[in-house]
């Protein structure tokens, strides 16, 4: 009984150690490694409010989609390995580095040389958005790209899928880091127990 006991005890100690060290291991791999003429979005949710985090390689932006609270953000973005940042609202207009954000009709268009990330809350997505982050149904011509909350029917997401577009649903128990190379895109989604 006594050896049962140990072995049980023994297996439980090498988990909880090995979870440690993947979480430590883990949270120190994360980097976007933004490099110039890139730029990077990261999406995450705190207690059902969200946010963006627009990172370029020598300055990010917080963006709050949602008018709240910024306090509780400063904690997971160390552990995002981002500690200089601005705090913006998604209904203001600035420039950082070489990424304009500008508001048109119900829609934001995050700009870097001809890669265009927009945020839409409208009726039509103009032909450059190619790259969505979607906070309502839209219109859509030429979308390649799109992430989303809880915000689409299925028979939308449907239509999406017959025209190959890659779709991300976000949620409050992923962050998902999106990184706009020259041409191209790659998007990682990590539980957020990961960084904890």
């Amino acid at each position: 009984m006594k050896k049962v006991a140990l072995i049980i005890i023994l297996c439980v100690v090498i988990f909880f150690s090995f979870k440690s060290k993947l979480q430590s291991c883990f949270t120190q791999k994360i980097n976007l490694n933004i490099q110039e003429n890139e730029f990077g979005i990261i999406f995450y949710t705190i207690e059902q409010k969200r946010y963006m985090v627009i990172a370029s390689k020598d300055k990010s932006l917080l963006v709050l989609i949602d008018k709240v609270n910024h306090h509780k953000n400063v904690e997971i973005l160390k552990k995002l390995g981002i500690f200089e940042y601005e705090i913006r609202n998604l209904d203001t207009i600035f420039s950082f580095n070489d990424i304009i954000v500008k508001q048109e009709q119900n829609l934001i268009k995050i700009n870097q040389n001809s890669k265009i990330f927009c945020v839409s809350n409208g009726k039509t997505i103009p032909k450059e958005c190619s790259y969505v982050y979607l906070l309502k149904e839209s219109d859509f011509e030429n979308m390649k790209l799109v992430f989303y909350h809880d915000t689409l029917s299925k028979k939308y997401e449907e239509q999406l899928y017959e025209k190959w577009v890659d779709l991300y649903k976000l949620n409050g128990e992923n962050i998902t880091f999106v990184k706009f190379y020259e041409d191209t895109y790659s998007v990682i989604n990590i539980s957020k127990n990961m960084i904890d």
